[in-house]
């Protein structure tokens, strides 16, 4: 199954548009050997990296930052699964709160 099928699936309670717009976000970076985890949140940090240097902070981007929260919660719940250990998911989680804290810092 592929990461972009995988969202759709662990998303399917969720609003249409906003399902479809996780994917969409996910499409960039689907084609890489990396975990559905890293590519999820590899595509939730672009989105928001747009967000930020765009300056988009209004309703109209309410769907992107549901999608980004979204992706980021599929991220750390397939970490979560696939962990080795909890020390893995522990350095998991800490890196990529780092990166996405660091993306938010970046507005400048």
């Amino acid at each position: 199954m592929s990461v972009r099928d995988w969202v759709a699936e662990r998303s399917a309670t969720a609003p249409p548009a906003l399902r479809n717009r996780m994917v969409e976000l996910l499409l960039p970076s689907e084609n890489s050997d990396r975990s559905a985890a890293e590519l999820c949140l590899h595509a939730a940090k672009d989105a928001l990296r747009s967000l930020v240097q765009e300056q988009r902070f209004g309703r109209d981007s309410a769907l992107d930052l549901l999608a980004i929260d979204g992706l980021a919660t599929l991220a750390f719940e397939h970490a979560s699964a696939v962990a080795a250990s909890s020390d893995d998911l522990e350095m998991f989680a800490r890196a990529w709160t780092f990166a996405l804290g660091n993306t938010v810092d970046a507005r400048g």
